[in-house]
Formats: C-alpha cells, structure tokens, sequence
C-alpha cells in the first residue's frame, strides 16, 4: 500500500514504477529484543569453597591477568568463547561467544542462594534465528565450557531475570502529538507515574518544540514492580548509537518500511545522525527524480551545508519527496521480582516436567495480554453495569485503535519463530542500492547526471584515497558474511 501523503509529491508524479514506496501501513512486528538469565551452580557454597569452582575462577583471573598487560581485545578460551573486557554488576567475568551471548561469572557468592553465572543473549540472534535455538545454544555452550572443570547444575536453578517484550511498529507516525500531555490525560491508564525524555529544537523565533524519543513508564529501582514500559523512536537510536542496522532488512521484509525508508535510513546510519535522514531524501531525489532544476538546487543546498531542519522545510514545503516512516518501539522490560509473582500461576499451568523458564519462554501471551490489561493500556472505561446496594460497579475498557491492534499482534510460540524470515537474499535489491549509492555520489560531489555507470564508478574509486576505501573494508565484510551465511542465495 502506499500513502496518499506519498502521491502528493513530486517525486511520485515523475516515476513509473511506484513499488519504492510501498509498505504495510498500521503494522506490528512482536520479538522478545533481550533475555537475561542466571544459573546457580551445584554445590556452590557461600562457606564451603567446591575445588572445581575454584579451578575455574583461578583459571579466569590468571587469564584476565594476563589479557590486563596484552594489547589485545580477547583471549580464547574452551569451546570457542573468547574472555573480553567488561563486567555487569558483580560479575566481573565477561565470556563471549560469536557475538551472540555473553556469560558472566562472578568471582564470590554472597550466599547459598546467589548465582555465580549470568548470561545475556544479544537481540540480534534473536532476531535472525529465533529465541528457542539461541537459547539452547548458550546452555550448551556454558555446559559444555563448566564440564571441563566438572562442574555440572541442574534446569531447575536456571532462572529467567529479565526479558524485553518488544513491539516494533509504524502505526504512529507523529509521536510528539499522538503523546501529547492531553492525551496522555484522557487514554493513559497507569497507576503510576510517567515521564518524557527528550531534546529541545529551537526553529522559529521564540517558539521551542520538544521533541520526544521516548516515554517511560514504571521503574528499574530494585523495589519497584519489576515492570518497566518506555516507547521511543527505535530508528533514531539505531541510527544515533551505530549498531543493530540489521533491523533495517528485518523491516523492510516484514513491510513496516518501504524501499524508499530503508535508503535514507542506511545513508544516515553511514553519518550516525538522525537528521541526515533529510538530506538522504534530497540524495534520493537527485538520484530518483527528473527536474533537473530541483536536482540543482538540492545539489547547492547540500553543498552549503544547510542544517538538517532547513533541508526539511524545504522538501515539506514544496513536497518533493514523502517523509520517511518512523518506527516506535514499545517495549516492557519485565524483570525477575514480576515473574515471582506469577509462581502459582506458573505452577498450575506448566506442563509435567516443564521447568518455570521453559514456561515464561514459551508462553508470551499469557504476559503480554496482562502487561497491555493490567499493568498498563491506552484508553477508556466506561460502566458497563451500576448495581445495586452500593455494590462495585462493572466497567468495560475501550481500547484506543494503536493499542488494539497491539494486543492483537501475532505471537508465536511453542518453539516457533516469531515471524518469517525470508531465506534467500535479495540480489536485485542489493544491486540497486549500489546503483543509487553510485549516482548520488557522483551528482553531489562531480554535479555529473549525464555520465554513464561506468564512468560513474571510476570515478568513485578515483575520488577517495586508499585509507577511505580500504580502511575497515575487510572487517565490513566479515559482518556481512556472517549477515548473509544462513541465507540461500538462489536467485542470481
């Protein structure tokens, strides 16, 4: 589907093929983004040092010793995992396997009870491959590494300590209104209180917007439910912080942007700003569009180095090319104090033999539809029925539309992916992000449009010295590889 703000623009009146803007409109996309889990070891005691517990531990501090006067990054260890820097918390062991999760170990216990391995999974593999096979894969991995020290622990001392429930989605697309101070009143219902993060952009005279990233709701302090809520724009932070770009494709395939979004957001990811994203649009125009007077005034405009908000105002003003999708994240971080009060539940409903985090793991919805009810929901009650003798009354709840559809989204479970992934890569896709890349290149820096390709990419390679192409090549296509080896290529 593409938007009808889309067909106003000029960009829209020169093409022919309009399949650039295409995307599913009011869409979610469900995943848990982060788990967190501890393990307690067996015969781990606070006043009874076990032998093989002490052989690992002196195993590690002599190899962080001697990682401490190296120069390098990591030393390698049993069974692929490599010691890095770092610590979390009282943690002060940081294993790595291939980027995918880290294990933690803590050098004391501070009682019989604590847990001497923490272990956090990575979004990213559980994003790409699915939650169930990462997870499995880290146990594995940890069992396989505490068995050359005959070190064993049973599924029972494995706990889940905390689990993002994430809600990717394109169905907000004005965030600093849809959240606005009013609304909040009249469709939050929260029995806590909220607040707004944000930066303030001056633009015109006295007038200063806020402009919102994100809205918390709930609390991380140790005493607090357990449940912390935020929504924020999740294409500004992977574009800002420089990591995660991998959810571009995951977007792109499941249709909450479109071709045209997923060009400006991989040209301002190259920049590590948010507001490149407008001048990506200008870059998309000079290389997409067809009047050449606008192509050479864009061209100036960027080589002037106008702010971000100016080269906005200009392609909103004179609708040159659609703004591009904003992707909100709604996301619960639940944590262990929230799941220790669903024990009884969680006992009652588990099947035999079915450990509590195989059931937390595999039963998202029984938490979602509670945490989008109860905890917290955008709408209204209304009485459904007054009775009498001053009894309580009894309410209905009108959930708001984005809220709806929220709780409605899809979640699979019972060891099955969250969503579809699409095996093979898209050659053609792949090909002409080169080509677009190619001609912007070359009409902004040579101001060139009636050069052929080829001329166009000699002179790309001219144009940059060895250092800007070579430097970090080797280790972009590493990532890449790794990015694309569980695809099959299969149409070339």
């Amino acid at each position: 589907m593409i938007n009808k703000l889309v067909k106003k623009t000029l960009i829209y009146s020169e093409l022919d093929d309009f399949s650039e803007f295409e995307f599913k409109q009011k869409k979610y996309l469900f995943n848990y983004d982060n788990i967190y889990y501890t393990v307690k070891l067996n015969n781990d005691k606070l006043n009874d040092v076990n032998d093989n517990i002490s052989k690992l531990i002196n195993y590690l501090k002599f190899n962080q010793e001697k990682l401490n006067i190296s120069n390098f990054d990591f030393i390698e260890l049993f069974d692929d995992l490599k010691l890095t820097y770092g610590r979390f918390d009282r943690y002060c062991y940081n294993l790595n396997y291939n980027d995918k999760f880290n294990i933690y170990i803590s050098d004391f216990i501070t009682s019989n009870d604590f847990p001497r391995i923490f272990v956090q999974i990575r979004s990213k593999p559980i994003w790409t491959i699915n939650y169930y096979d990462i997870f499995n894969e880290s146990l594995n991995v940890l069992k396989s590494f505490l068995n050359n020290f005959n070190i064993k622990f049973i599924d029972e001392n494995i706990n889940i300590n905390r689990l993002d429930y994430a809600f990717h989605t394109n169905f907000i697309q004005s965030p600093l209104n849809f959240f606005n101070d009013d609304n909040l009143s009249k469709y939050l219902n929260f029995k806590g209180k909220y607040h707004k993060v944000g930066y303030f952009n001056s633009r015109t005279g006295d007038k200063v917007d806020i402009s919102i990233d994100y809205l918390a709701l709930g609390s991380r302090k140790r005493d607090g439910s357990g449940v912390f809520f935020r929504i924020y724009n999740k294409t500004c932070e992977v574009i800002e912080k420089g990591y995660k770009s991998f959810f571009f494709d995951i977007w792109l395939e499941n249709e909450l942007i479109s071709k045209y979004d997923y060009f400006c957001f991989n040209l301002a990811y190259l920049k590590r700003k948010y507001g490149y994203i407008h001048y990506a649009r200008a870059l998309y125009y000079i290389s997409n569009g067809k009047d050449d007077f606008v192509k050479l005034k864009l061209n100036n405009m960027i080589k002037s180095k106008i702010s971000y908000s100016d080269m906005e105002k200009y392609l909103d003003d004179n609708k040159i090319v659609p703004k591009v999708s904003v992707i909100l994240n709604f996301e619960f971080e639940v944590k262990r104090r929230f799941f220790r009060q669903t024990k009884e539940f969680v006992k009652l409903s588990k099947k035999e033999n079915e450990f509590e985090y195989n059931f937390i793991l595999n039963n998202p919805s029984f938490y979602v539809d509670f945490l989008t009810s109860k905890f917290l929901y955008f709408g209204t009650r209304e009485i459904k029925r007054q009775r009498k003798n001053n009894q309580k009354r009894e309410y209905i709840v009108k959930y708001n539309d984005f809220w709806y559809h929220l709780r409605k989204t899809q979640i699979f479970y019972n060891n099955k992916l969250f969503r579809t992934y699409k095996s093979n890569v898209d050659i053609k896709r792949l090909f002409n992000t080169f080509k677009s890349n190619v001609a912007s290149i070359n009409s902004v820096v040579f101001n060139d449009i009636n050069s052929d390709i080829n001329d166009d990419i000699w002179n790309v390679l001219n144009y940059f010295n060895d250092n800007d192409l070579y430097d970090d090549y080797q280790e972009l296509k590493k990532k890449k590889k790794e990015y694309y080896k569980n695809k099959i290529v299969s149409d070339l």
